[in-house]
């Protein structure tokens, strides 16, 4: 498998659809899954400041309006239902792949259980981990 890192200069965009088109590697860092009380994520592949994170959203969780100031993401929801909002639009009720610029407010809720593939471009040199570790809430509810 040949590198991201050594073919793009790199934005999610490109890193989305390289990692696609070489056959969906996984390169799992250490210590790669952690449960949640709303969210199970699982990263799949990380190379440099890119990464496949994989979220299982538990039924009926809803994900109250937050940001990710250093994450550039693009999400791909691959099963389940719900409501997902990028600033104060609704761009997806069902599957549906979602661009979600670092610093956007966003948020949603899960009917059933939800599993969505987050590609993720790391920003201002910090260092991946879990998407919920680059977490901003913005009003009320609760997630973490």
């Amino acid at each position: 498998m040949a590198s991201f890192m050594l073919q793009q200069d790199g934005n999610v965009s490109q890193f989305m659809l390289w990692w696609l088109s070489v056959g969906r590697p996984y390169k799992v860092p250490e210590d790669p899954v952690r449960p949640g009380p709303k969210s199970h994520e699982f990263v799949m592949f990380r190379e440099g400041q890119f990464q496949v994170e994989q979220v299982m959203l538990y039924a009926y969780a809803e994900v109250p309006t937050h940001r990710h100031p250093n994450v550039d993401t693009i999400e791909c929801h691959l099963i389940g239902g719900g409501k997902a909002y990028v600033g104060d639009k609704v761009v997806a009720e069902r599957q549906a792949r979602i661009r979600i610029p670092a610093g956007a407010l966003h948020g949603g809720v899960a009917t059933c259980c939800n599993v969505v593939l987050s590609f993720q471009h790391w920003l201002n040199e910090v260092p991946p981990t879990f998407v919920t570790d680059d977490w901003e809430q913005v009003g009320g509810g609760q997630w973490i």
